[in-house]
């Protein structure tokens, strides 16, 4: 944020219109924030892999993955994926606003993806509260 502190000012200038100066931000409040979300999905996704333990026995193009196995996931090259993620390498917030309104460009699950909270089925349940 650092480095873009005209991104910083405009999701400052966002919340300063919808929660003003005199309260703390509040739940119902977070769908009003539709650009500083969007800031908060662009600066959490970065790439870092967190090992997922193996719960039954499974295969995967016919390789055995045992029970007990850790499983890290490739968030770098997922990252990188100019399908999901257009200019992976520029900070860009609005790119969440698009995938948001348009709902044309990822598949839902990647609408979602904060890696540093998990993929699919193993993504972390308390996501909105973080």
């Amino acid at each position: 944020m650092l480095n873009h502190p005209h991104i910083m000012r405009k999701a400052q200038e966002e919340i300063d219109n919808v929660i003003g100066a005199h309260r703390f931000l509040e739940f119902q409040d977070w769908h009003s924030l539709p650009y500083t979300r969007a800031v908060i999905k662009e600066t959490m996704s970065f790439p870092l892999g967190v090992p997922h333990e193996v719960g039954t026995d499974d295969e995967y193009e016919k390789m055995h993955i045992p029970h007990g196995s850790s499983l890290v996931a490739n968030a770098y090259l997922i990252s990188k994926d100019e399908k999901l993620f257009p200019s992976p390498d520029k900070f860009k917030p609005e790119r969440f606003l698009e995938i948001e309104t348009m709902g044309k460009y990822i598949s839902p699950e990647a609408v979602n993806s904060i890696f540093i909270f998990g993929f699919g089925r193993c993504i972390c349940p308390r996501i909105h509260i973080a």
